[in-house]
């Protein structure tokens, strides 16, 4: 097929002609498959003792395995496949990793990790799954420590790691703290490949200080008071944030100012000044007093 495209469609750029790549997976192989402005993949595969399947000889495929995208469909995909650590099972694992760019729009992400083994019922299990936004800037090898992070800035954080038995991957996501058309916080989570089951590790925020507020007023516009207690420090913040929180909030004129090593004072808005004043509680922070004015 792609010896064919490239005599068919020899008029087309070389990026947009049909193209394929083959993730060696024993007992199983992983296709990638991109076409123009569409990626996809698909598993194939030998089932062993399992009635259900047509179990033998014959290689099958095993269903198309991006179903469980949440991306709506339009504008570009990119996919990357990566093989992963495998656990004392021995079941096969890998990353798929899309990406969506639409028209005139930003970049998403959705990382999806599957397991199959031959003796499977059916399609892979998906045994993780995380979508987000990208940012416009490249991160950094190393994580900046929180404490050396310029208040107005908003670096990516993390990067894509794949190799061993823990997995890094990184993202971001937009929020009311905002201050442009692109998303301001960005995390990398931690996956734990080591076992049968993998095991979620842990988040780490490229402003944790600005966490609080971000999901203080997201929960805050859904009426959601328990939500919003646990990034407060007092029953008597969480309720006049869902009182005096409209449904919409855009960081113009985002302000942070340090008033000591474990304190700061946070303001955002236009007509109305929304005042968060947010302290470093243990290891990570909180929202100790709020005011609209």
């Amino acid at each position: 097929m792609e010896s064919s495209g490239a005599l068919i469609n020899n008029n087309w750029g070389e990026e947009n002609r049909f193209h394929f790549e083959v993730l060696d997976l024993p007992p199983a192989v992983v296709v990638k498959m991109t076409y123009r402005n569409r990626a996809t993949l698909s598993l194939f595969a030998v089932w062993k003792g399992n009635k259900f399947n047509n179990a033998g000889t014959k290689w099958q495929s095993i269903g198309i395995t991006d179903n469980h995208r949440d991306m709506p469909s339009g504008g570009y995909d990119s996919l990357a496949i990566a093989p992963l650590n495998r656990g004392p099972a021995g079941k096969a694992r890998f990353l798929a990793d899309f990406g969506a760019a639409g028209c005139g729009g930003g970049v998403t992400v959705e990382y999806s990790v599957y397991e199959w083994g031959p003796y499977s019922i059916g399609s892979p299990d998906q045994i993780v799954k995380l979508s987000g936004d990208v940012s416009p800037l490249d991160p950094a090898d190393e994580i900046t420590p929180p404490d050396q992070i310029p208040l107005d800035s908003f670096p990516p954080i993390g990067k894509l790691r794949t190799d061993g038995p823990r997995i890094t991957l990184p993202y971001c996501w937009f929020s009311a703290i905002d201050t442009f058309d692109n998303p301001s916080l960005c995390a990398v989570d931690t996956y734990d490949l080591t076992g049968d089951h993998v095991q979620f590790v842990g988040t780490t925020v490229n402003r944790p200080d600005l966490l609080p507020v971000a999901r203080a007023i997201q929960y805050a516009q859904a009426h959601d008071v328990a939500a919003v207690r646990a990034y407060c420090t007092s029953d008597e913040v969480a309720p006049a944030l869902v009182r005096d929180m409209p449904p919409f909030v855009f960081g113009s004129e985002l302000n942070v100012s340090r008033v000591g090593d474990s304190r700061e004072i946070v303001e955002l808005g236009e007509d109305t000044t929304y005042h968060f004043e947010v302290e470093r509680n243990s290891d990570h922070w909180v929202v100790a007093a709020f005011k609209a004015e």
